[in-house]
């Protein structure tokens, strides 16, 4: 994965913390559907972000859809 690649997915996961630190507990109407973020759903979103920024996430792409 590329500098850029990384840098959109980390604004991604900001954007989805700073919602989910605003909205703990609550529901919120997302593009997908209803969300309803938890402190477990942070941390997560938190460490993923983490290792995303630091490059410690490995990414495989698949070219064949079936997989």
């Amino acid at each position: 994965m590329n500098r850029a690649v990384i840098k959109k997915m980390v604004r991604i996961y900001d954007n989805l913390i700073d919602i989910a630190r605003n909205n703990l507990g609550k529901t919120v109407e997302m593009d997908w559907g209803s969300w309803t973020p938890t402190k477990i759903c942070l941390d997560t979103m938190m460490a993923r972000r983490k290792k995303l920024y630091h490059g410690n996430v490995k990414v495989t792409y698949f070219t064949n859809h079936n997989i």
